[in-house]
Protein backbone atom coordinates (compact mmCIF):
# COMPACT_ATOMS: atom_id res chain seq x y z
CA UNK A 1 0.00 0.00 0.00
CA UNK A 2 1.39 3.25 -1.21
CA UNK A 3 0.56 6.85 0.15
CA UNK A 4 1.10 7.80 -3.77
CA UNK A 5 -1.09 5.41 -5.15
CA UNK A 6 -3.85 4.61 -2.24
CA UNK A 7 -4.45 7.96 -0.74
CA UNK A 8 -5.73 11.34 -1.74
CA UNK A 9 -3.65 13.59 0.24
CA UNK A 10 -4.37 17.11 0.52
CA UNK A 11 -1.51 19.32 0.26
CA UNK A 12 -1.48 21.57 3.29
CA UNK A 13 -0.40 19.94 6.48
CA UNK A 14 -3.41 20.13 9.42
CA UNK A 15 -0.77 20.06 12.49
CA UNK A 16 2.83 19.33 12.43
CA UNK A 17 5.69 19.36 15.01
CA UNK A 18 9.22 19.17 15.50
CA UNK A 19 9.94 16.12 13.38
CA UNK A 20 6.58 15.66 11.30
CA UNK A 21 3.77 17.02 9.41
CA UNK A 22 0.14 15.50 9.43
CA UNK A 23 -1.90 15.46 6.50
CA UNK A 24 -5.79 14.80 5.81
CA UNK A 25 -6.37 12.05 3.02
CA UNK A 26 -8.90 10.27 1.38
CA UNK A 27 -8.53 6.56 1.51
CA UNK A 28 -9.54 5.55 -1.72
CA UNK A 29 -10.17 2.32 -1.75
CA UNK A 30 -12.20 2.17 1.76
CA UNK A 31 -13.85 6.13 0.78
CA UNK A 32 -12.82 6.98 4.87
CA UNK A 33 -10.88 10.46 5.72
CA UNK A 34 -8.03 9.62 7.12
CA UNK A 35 -4.76 11.48 9.32
CA UNK A 36 -1.35 10.46 7.08
CA UNK A 37 2.06 11.30 9.89
CA UNK A 38 5.14 11.84 7.88
CA UNK A 39 8.29 12.25 9.56
CA UNK A 40 10.29 15.14 8.41
CA UNK A 41 13.63 14.80 6.84
CA UNK A 42 17.10 17.05 7.48
CA UNK A 43 20.53 17.50 6.78
CA UNK A 44 21.90 15.67 9.12
CA UNK A 45 22.28 11.60 8.37
CA UNK A 46 22.51 10.54 12.42
CA UNK A 47 19.34 13.08 13.51
CA UNK A 48 17.09 11.25 10.54
CA UNK A 49 17.93 7.63 12.09
CA UNK A 50 17.16 9.25 15.29
CA UNK A 51 13.95 10.56 14.01
CA UNK A 52 13.19 7.29 11.53
CA UNK A 53 13.69 4.83 14.43
CA UNK A 54 11.69 7.08 16.94
CA UNK A 55 8.83 6.85 14.61
CA UNK A 56 9.31 3.18 14.46
CA UNK A 57 8.91 2.97 17.98
CA UNK A 58 5.77 5.00 17.86
CA UNK A 59 4.03 2.53 14.83
CA UNK A 60 5.44 -0.09 17.64
CA UNK A 61 3.42 1.16 20.27
CA UNK A 62 0.20 2.68 18.83
CA UNK A 63 -0.03 -1.10 17.53
CA UNK A 64 -0.30 -2.77 21.43
CA UNK A 65 -3.41 0.09 22.17
CA UNK A 66 -7.02 0.37 21.66
CA UNK A 67 -9.12 2.16 23.45
CA UNK A 68 -11.80 4.61 22.58
CA UNK A 69 -9.57 7.57 24.10
CA UNK A 70 -6.48 6.79 22.18
CA UNK A 71 -6.18 7.52 18.80
CA UNK A 72 -6.84 4.52 16.10
CA UNK A 73 -3.63 3.49 14.52
CA UNK A 74 -5.01 1.78 11.23
CA UNK A 75 -1.34 1.15 9.35
CA UNK A 76 1.90 2.45 7.62
CA UNK A 77 2.35 3.09 3.88
CA UNK A 78 5.64 3.55 2.29
CA UNK A 79 6.25 7.06 0.45
CA UNK A 80 7.45 5.89 -3.05
CA UNK A 81 9.47 9.06 -2.98
CA UNK A 82 11.82 8.12 -0.51
CA UNK A 83 12.36 4.33 0.69
CA UNK A 84 13.39 6.21 4.42
CA UNK A 85 10.24 7.71 5.02
CA UNK A 86 6.70 5.76 5.16
CA UNK A 87 3.51 7.72 6.69
CA UNK A 88 1.80 6.38 9.38
CA UNK A 89 -2.14 6.13 8.82
CA UNK A 90 -4.25 7.40 12.01
CA UNK A 91 -7.91 8.05 12.22
CA UNK A 92 -8.49 11.82 11.08
CA UNK A 93 -10.04 14.15 14.24
CA UNK A 94 -11.44 17.60 13.35
CA UNK A 95 -9.86 19.31 15.79
CA UNK A 96 -7.31 19.57 18.94
CA UNK A 97 -7.61 21.11 22.25
CA UNK A 98 -6.47 23.92 21.46
CA UNK A 99 -9.33 25.87 21.20
CA UNK A 100 -9.24 26.19 24.60
CA UNK A 101 -7.44 29.25 23.93
CA UNK A 102 -10.33 30.86 21.95
CA UNK A 103 -13.25 32.90 23.32
CA UNK A 104 -15.04 29.94 24.10
CA UNK A 105 -16.66 29.45 27.40
CA UNK A 106 -17.38 25.48 28.66
CA UNK A 107 -19.67 24.47 31.51
CA UNK A 108 -19.05 22.25 34.25
CA UNK A 109 -20.05 19.19 32.75
CA UNK A 110 -18.30 19.76 29.34
CA UNK A 111 -15.31 20.56 31.46
CA UNK A 112 -15.95 17.35 33.22
CA UNK A 113 -16.61 15.05 30.38
CA UNK A 114 -12.92 16.56 28.39
CA UNK A 115 -11.69 15.35 31.70
CA UNK A 116 -12.88 12.01 32.40
CA UNK A 117 -11.71 11.02 29.01
CA UNK A 118 -8.23 12.73 29.29
CA UNK A 119 -7.90 10.42 32.16
CA UNK A 120 -9.40 7.63 30.89
CA UNK A 121 -7.01 7.47 28.17
CA UNK A 122 -4.17 8.10 30.92
CA UNK A 123 -5.52 5.00 33.04
CA UNK A 124 -5.48 2.52 30.42
CA UNK A 125 -2.00 3.60 29.23
CA UNK A 126 -0.59 3.45 32.55
CA UNK A 127 -2.07 0.17 33.48
CA UNK A 128 -0.50 -0.92 30.72
CA UNK A 129 2.93 0.69 31.65
CA UNK A 130 3.19 3.14 28.74
CA UNK A 131 3.96 6.69 30.20
CA UNK A 132 2.79 9.02 27.12
CA UNK A 133 5.52 11.84 27.59
CA UNK A 134 3.98 14.67 26.02
CA UNK A 135 0.42 15.83 27.39
CA UNK A 136 -0.10 18.80 25.89
CA UNK A 137 -3.98 20.38 24.02
CA UNK A 138 -2.58 19.63 20.96
CA UNK A 139 -1.34 16.18 21.48
CA UNK A 140 -5.92 15.92 22.93
CA UNK A 141 -7.39 15.64 19.73
CA UNK A 142 -11.66 16.06 19.48
CA UNK A 143 -13.49 14.08 16.88
CA UNK A 144 -16.98 15.40 15.26
CA UNK A 145 -18.71 12.52 17.59
CA UNK A 146 -17.41 15.05 20.58
CA UNK A 147 -15.13 12.14 21.60
CA UNK A 148 -11.41 12.97 22.73
CA UNK A 149 -8.61 11.04 21.44
CA UNK A 150 -5.33 11.31 23.21
CA UNK A 151 -2.44 11.23 20.06
CA UNK A 152 1.28 11.63 19.17
CA UNK A 153 2.78 8.76 21.00
CA UNK A 154 6.06 10.18 19.47
CA UNK A 155 7.69 10.06 23.10
CA UNK A 156 5.90 7.27 24.46
CA UNK A 157 7.81 4.73 26.08
CA UNK A 158 7.04 1.49 27.95
CA UNK A 159 7.79 1.50 31.36
CA UNK A 160 8.16 -1.97 32.81
CA UNK A 161 11.26 -2.11 34.77
CA UNK A 162 11.38 -0.34 38.63
CA UNK A 163 14.14 1.71 37.76
CA UNK A 164 14.25 3.70 34.35
CA UNK A 165 16.65 5.86 33.28
CA UNK A 166 14.73 8.04 30.38
CA UNK A 167 15.40 11.83 29.17
CA UNK A 168 14.09 14.61 31.48
CA UNK A 169 14.09 16.67 28.47
CA UNK A 170 11.55 15.53 27.13
CA UNK A 171 7.26 17.27 27.34
CA UNK A 172 6.50 20.10 26.49
CA UNK A 173 7.87 22.97 29.04
CA UNK A 174 4.97 24.34 30.37
CA UNK A 175 3.59 21.08 30.69
CA UNK A 176 7.00 19.29 32.13
CA UNK A 177 6.63 17.88 35.77
CA UNK A 178 8.88 19.21 38.86
CA UNK A 179 10.50 15.88 39.41
CA UNK A 180 12.00 16.21 35.05
CA UNK A 181 12.71 19.94 36.00
CA UNK A 182 15.39 19.36 38.64
CA UNK A 183 16.82 16.18 36.60
CA UNK A 184 15.08 13.31 37.65
CA UNK A 185 15.79 10.34 35.00
CA UNK A 186 13.33 7.27 37.05
CA UNK A 187 10.09 8.53 36.48
CA UNK A 188 6.64 6.92 35.91
CA UNK A 189 3.01 7.95 35.14
CA UNK A 190 2.87 10.36 37.58
CA UNK A 191 4.39 12.84 34.79
CA UNK A 192 1.80 12.79 32.43
CA UNK A 193 -0.87 13.54 35.29
CA UNK A 194 0.84 16.61 36.24
CA UNK A 195 0.65 17.58 32.57
CA UNK A 196 -3.33 16.44 32.25
CA UNK A 197 -3.70 19.23 35.68
CA UNK A 198 -2.31 21.70 33.53
CA UNK A 199 -4.53 20.89 30.70
CA UNK A 200 -7.62 20.83 32.62
CA UNK A 201 -6.32 24.26 34.36
CA UNK A 202 -6.00 25.76 31.10
CA UNK A 203 -9.75 24.06 29.93
CA UNK A 204 -11.02 26.09 32.76
CA UNK A 205 -9.14 29.58 32.26
CA UNK A 206 -8.03 29.29 28.79
CA UNK A 207 -4.90 30.28 29.90
CA UNK A 208 -1.62 28.45 30.08
CA UNK A 209 -1.00 27.70 34.03
CA UNK A 210 2.84 27.52 34.41
CA UNK A 211 4.25 29.52 31.26
CA UNK A 212 7.98 29.35 31.28
CA UNK A 213 10.60 30.29 28.71
CA UNK A 214 13.31 28.29 29.32
CA UNK A 215 13.62 25.36 32.83
CA UNK A 216 14.66 27.84 35.50
CA UNK A 217 11.65 30.46 34.81
CA UNK A 218 9.30 26.98 34.14
CA UNK A 219 10.27 25.93 38.05
CA UNK A 220 9.76 29.55 39.01
CA UNK A 221 6.64 29.82 37.60
CA UNK A 222 5.67 26.96 39.23
CA UNK A 223 6.69 28.34 42.79
CA UNK A 224 4.69 31.49 42.39
CA UNK A 225 1.43 29.38 41.95
CA UNK A 226 1.75 25.93 44.32
CA UNK A 227 4.54 27.60 46.94
CA UNK A 228 8.31 26.77 47.62
CA UNK A 229 9.71 23.10 47.40
CA UNK A 230 11.44 21.85 50.46
CA UNK A 231 12.20 18.74 52.15
CA UNK A 232 9.05 18.70 54.39
CA UNK A 233 6.32 19.04 51.36
CA UNK A 234 8.69 16.51 48.82
CA UNK A 235 10.73 14.20 51.07
CA UNK A 236 14.01 13.23 49.56
CA UNK A 237 13.94 16.28 46.72
CA UNK A 238 17.51 17.21 48.05
CA UNK A 239 19.00 14.14 45.99
CA UNK A 240 17.38 14.82 42.72
CA UNK A 241 20.06 15.54 40.57
CA UNK A 242 19.66 19.28 39.66
CA UNK A 243 18.51 20.05 42.80
CA UNK A 244 21.50 22.13 44.34
CA UNK A 245 21.83 23.79 40.85
CA UNK A 246 18.24 24.96 40.60
CA UNK A 247 18.74 26.07 44.76
CA UNK A 248 19.04 30.04 44.31
CA UNK A 249 15.77 29.43 41.62
CA UNK A 250 13.92 27.54 44.18
CA UNK A 251 13.87 29.55 47.08
CA UNK A 252 10.90 31.28 47.83
CA UNK A 253 9.09 32.52 51.21
CA UNK A 254 5.74 32.56 49.11
CA UNK A 255 2.85 30.43 49.91
CA UNK A 256 0.56 27.91 48.24
CA UNK A 257 -1.61 30.07 46.01
CA UNK A 258 -3.34 27.88 43.42
CA UNK A 259 -6.64 28.70 44.38
CA UNK A 260 -5.76 32.12 43.89
CA UNK A 261 -4.23 31.66 40.63
CA UNK A 262 -7.34 30.40 38.79
CA UNK A 263 -10.17 31.97 40.21
CA UNK A 264 -12.05 33.15 38.37
CA UNK A 265 -13.50 31.68 36.26
CA UNK A 266 -12.52 28.00 38.87
CA UNK A 267 -15.49 28.60 41.04
CA UNK A 268 -15.75 25.10 41.84
CA UNK A 269 -14.34 23.38 45.16
CA UNK A 270 -14.18 19.97 43.60
CA UNK A 271 -12.09 20.81 40.81
CA UNK A 272 -10.16 23.09 42.45
CA UNK A 273 -9.85 20.27 45.28
CA UNK A 274 -8.95 17.43 42.03
CA UNK A 275 -6.20 20.17 40.83
CA UNK A 276 -4.69 20.56 44.05
CA UNK A 277 -4.55 16.97 44.66
CA UNK A 278 -2.80 16.42 41.23
CA UNK A 279 -0.48 19.12 41.55
CA UNK A 280 1.52 17.79 44.51
CA UNK A 281 4.99 17.80 44.10
CA UNK A 282 5.95 14.65 45.20
CA UNK A 283 5.08 12.38 42.60
CA UNK A 284 4.25 9.90 45.31
CA UNK A 285 1.88 11.78 46.70
CA UNK A 286 0.23 12.61 43.11
CA UNK A 287 -3.03 11.28 42.19
CA UNK A 288 -2.82 8.73 39.97
CA UNK A 289 -4.99 8.48 36.50
CA UNK A 290 -6.95 5.66 37.98
CA UNK A 291 -7.80 8.04 41.59
CA UNK A 292 -8.70 10.48 39.65
CA UNK A 293 -10.96 9.27 38.13
CA UNK A 294 -12.86 8.18 41.28
CA UNK A 295 -12.41 12.19 42.84
CA UNK A 296 -15.53 13.51 44.03
CA UNK A 297 -15.06 16.46 41.50
CA UNK A 298 -16.67 13.54 38.96
CA UNK A 299 -19.63 12.54 41.36
CA UNK A 300 -21.06 15.57 42.05
CA UNK A 301 -23.25 17.11 39.94
CA UNK A 302 -23.47 18.56 38.04
CA UNK A 303 -22.39 15.42 36.18
CA UNK A 304 -20.09 14.87 32.89
CA UNK A 305 -23.47 13.70 31.11
CA UNK A 306 -23.29 15.72 28.37
CA UNK A 307 -22.82 15.56 24.22
CA UNK A 308 -19.65 17.31 23.74
CA UNK A 309 -21.38 17.51 19.72
CA UNK A 310 -22.49 21.14 21.07
CA UNK A 311 -19.49 22.52 21.86
CA UNK A 312 -18.19 20.88 18.27
CA UNK A 313 -21.79 23.20 16.95
CA UNK A 314 -20.31 26.50 18.77
CA UNK A 315 -16.56 26.32 17.93
CA UNK A 316 -17.63 25.30 14.16
CA UNK A 317 -19.46 28.87 14.63
CA UNK A 318 -16.68 30.83 16.63
CA UNK A 319 -14.53 29.68 13.39
CA UNK A 320 -17.17 31.10 11.04
CA UNK A 321 -17.28 34.40 12.80
CA UNK A 322 -13.79 34.46 12.87
CA UNK A 323 -13.29 33.81 9.13
CA UNK A 324 -16.06 36.47 8.32
CA UNK A 325 -14.58 38.82 10.59
CA UNK A 326 -11.34 38.20 9.03
CA UNK A 327 -12.91 38.58 5.31
CA UNK A 328 -13.80 41.53 6.54
CA UNK A 329 -10.96 43.31 8.23
CA UNK A 330 -9.19 42.14 4.54
CA UNK A 331 -11.57 44.17 2.74
CA UNK A 332 -11.36 47.10 5.36
CA UNK A 333 -7.06 47.20 5.01
CA UNK A 334 -7.90 46.50 0.83
CA UNK A 335 -10.20 49.47 0.93
CA UNK A 336 -8.20 51.45 2.90
CA UNK A 337 -4.79 50.61 0.72
CA UNK A 338 -6.61 52.06 -2.68
CA UNK A 339 -7.53 55.39 -0.55
CA UNK A 340 -4.04 55.56 -0.11
CA UNK A 341 -3.17 55.28 -3.53
CA UNK A 342 -5.99 57.38 -4.53
CA UNK A 343 -4.97 60.47 -2.02
CA UNK A 344 -0.87 59.58 -3.74
CA UNK A 345 -1.63 60.13 -7.05
CA UNK A 346 -3.61 63.65 -6.41
CA UNK A 347 -0.72 64.47 -4.35
CA UNK A 348 1.57 63.23 -7.84
CA UNK A 349 -0.72 65.76 -10.10
CA UNK A 350 -0.99 68.66 -7.47
CA UNK A 351 3.19 68.20 -7.66
CA UNK A 352 3.16 68.44 -12.02
CA UNK A 353 -0.23 70.52 -12.60
CA UNK A 354 1.35 74.06 -13.34
CA UNK A 355 -2.42 75.60 -12.00
CA UNK A 356 -2.74 73.52 -9.29
CA UNK A 357 -3.01 75.39 -5.93
CA UNK A 358 -0.21 74.18 -4.54
CA UNK A 359 2.13 76.26 -7.40
CA UNK A 360 0.08 79.38 -7.06
CA UNK A 361 1.77 81.69 -5.37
Amino acid sequence: MKADENFEIDAESVGFGTFSDVYMARDKQKDLTVALKRVKQTNNKDLNNIIYYGACREVAILKTVTHENIVAFKGVCPNSRNRRQFYTVLEYCDYDLLFVRLNLTLSTPEVKCLMRQLLEGLRYLHDKKIIHRDIKPGNILINKDGVLKVADFGHARECKEETNSFSNMVVTLCYRAPEMLLGERNYGPAIDVWSAACVMAEIITGNVLFHGHDENSQIAAILDTCGPISKDVWPGVELLPLFKEKVSVLSSDGKRRLKEKLMPPLNDDFAFNLLDAILAYDPRKRLSSRDALSHEFFAAEPKAEVDLRGVITRLNQLEQQTESSQESDKLDIAHNKENRRKRRRRRRKRRTNPYSLDHQN
